[in-house]
């Protein structure tokens, strides 16, 4: 066990070997330095430090470090466009603290980091900043802690389409391969991702259904890749009326000729010109679970046809109930208490 050493200005401090790095091609010792005011103290937060060693990262590992480590290490099983994600944050956020090694590292240079940023972030981004903070942080010192605060999430209002939207935008783009994605996302809760990748050999015309068993998505080199879906529940047949099916009859090769990008470009573009209120194509899937749900049909089921994996991201985002069906029910409320107050005064 390291001895501490009395020094001039009356404190005591014991130095404990970390580790070895090679500079300019030599192996040198680091050591860590514990000074207090008592002999006893300083040998105690060395002998800790001697335990907890093996878990302590390298005191020249930065921040920016430890998220491209991190980063690299989970290249080959997350998915690339969350890795393309990680790298965005990791090139346009945290600029303050990146280059403090992650063993100085304060949770007051976190937080401030984390409130410069919320000066141009939305509270999720912030969140997702944080999130591959921490997880690169534990993974080279997972004994350090960091505690902040994240900005509260504010709920917004989700407008969610109503058949009347539906029917407005498919008159308005008709004939167009933006019109093949939109029936596919309405009328079969295809996310954009697995319509671009569709074939004709995917469609089953005897039978009505499209398989799902593919997504495209963007690299980190931004580039337009075909992968497995992200889950399970990503792998389905998805049964279609009719007169969406019919639409693919004489097509051959890829069944929407648009990658997600250009639908989402086209879609926006539709939407302005069509003077419809604004929605994301994303919330064509929405506007199908809100309809499953108002038909009463169970939530397994929805989960099923729409590829969702967990109950829970149904009940969080999917049960919305539309705008007409929600005029609907309120005027069955009120006639019914309507009824009620004149029964009630023809009694008198």
């Amino acid at each position: 066990m390291a001895n501490a050493k009395k020094l001039p200005s009356g404190q005591w401090r014991t130095l404990v070997y970390s580790h070895t790095e090679i500079v300019d091609g030599k192996p040198k010792r680091r050591y860590e330095s514990f000074t207090a005011d008592t002999k006893k103290e300083s040998e105690f937060l060395a002998a800790q430090f001697a335990k907890n060693k093996t878990s302590v990262a390298p005191t020249k590992i930065t921040v920016e470090d430890a998220i491209t480590r991190y980063i690299k290490s989970k290249e080959k099983i997350l998915s690339p466009a969350t890795i393309r994600g990680y790298k965005c944050i990791l090139s346009n956020h945290l600029l303050s603290i990146k280059d403090i090694p992650i063993s100085k590292l304060t949770s007051e240079q976190v937080q401030k980091s984390l409130q410069q940023e919320a000066e141009t972030s939305s509270s999720k981004t912030i969140a997702n900043i944080y999130g591959l903070l921490s997880a690169s942080i534990a993974m080279f010192n997972p004994d350090k802690v960091i505690r902040v605060s994240l900005p509260q999430r504010i709920k917004k209002e989700q407008y969610i389409p109503c058949d009347m939207d539906i029917q407005t935008l498919l008159q308005s783009i008709s004939g167009t391969e933006l019109q093949k994605a939109v029936l596919l996302a309405a009328f079969g809760s295809l996310r954009r991702s697995e319509i671009s990748p569709l074939t004709d050999k995917d469609i089953d015309f005897n039978n009505n259904t499209i398989k799902i068993s593919k997504a495209m998505v963007k690299a980190p080199d931004n580039t337009w890749q075909i992968k497995a879906p992200k889950t399970n529940a990503g792998y389905r047949t998805v049964l279609l009326p009719y007169f969406v099916i019919e639409q693919f009859k004489d097509v051959k090769g890829q069944l929407v000729n648009l990658d997600p990008q250009q639908i989402t470009d086209k879609f926006k573009r539709a939407l302005s010109k069509s003077g419809l209120p604004h929605f994301r194509f994303h919330d064509l899937r929405h506007y199908q679970a809100s309809i499953l749900h108002a038909l009463n049909i169970p939530n397994k089921y929805i989960m099923k046809r729409g590829g969702w994996s967990s109950e829970a991201v149904l009940n969080n985002i999917y049960k919305h109930t539309l705008s007409d069906q929600e005029e609907q029910f309120n005027n069955i409320a009120i006639q019914y208490f309507e009824n009620m107050q004149h029964e009630m005064q023809h009694k008198k």
